[in-house]
């Protein structure tokens, strides 16, 4: 069974699959640190959503 890094890396020999893959990198970066926050506060997605609006 191939994993999913190897899956990746294989993927990533295709230039435009690595371009697209390398362009999302700030939205991932966007998306963790939004994960990251909610953990540290140990609320829920819906009580920081009701803090949102």
């Amino acid at each position: 069974m191939t994993t999913f890094r190897e899956f990746l890396k294989e993927q990533l020999q295709d230039e435009h699959f690595r371009r697209e893959y390398e362009g999302t990198e700030f939205e991932w970066n966007i998306i963790q640190q939004l994960i990251d926050a909610q953990n540290a506060s140990e609320e829920t997605q819906e009580e920081l959503s009701a803090q949102a609006v």
